[in-house]
């Protein structure tokens, strides 16, 4: 079985701020770190875990959120088996 790995980075991942857009999944708050002037939180998104950097930060985030990816960042890898 070939897999294709797709990446999308943590600054490019949102909260979906309306339920009719495209490309949203579901996910589940794991952690949450505070950095100052960001945050960063992990989310598990049907097994797979996401990362997601909020400036300014987002310290409100419910344990159940809907996320936002936009197609055109999300870079294919490549195959893998």
């Amino acid at each position: 079985m070939t897999f294709i790995q797709r990446s999308i980075r943590p600054e490019q991942v949102r909260v979906a701020s309306e339920a009719t857009l495209e490309n949203q999944v579901p996910a589940r708050l794991l952690e949450t770190w505070f950095l100052g002037d960001s945050s960063e939180h992990r989310l598990d998104c049907g097994g797979q875990v996401l990362r997601m950097t909020s400036v300014p930060p987002r310290l409100d985030l419910a344990s159940d959120v809907m996320l936002e990816l936009a197609a055109d960042e999300i870079v294919l890898l490549g195959e893998a088996s």
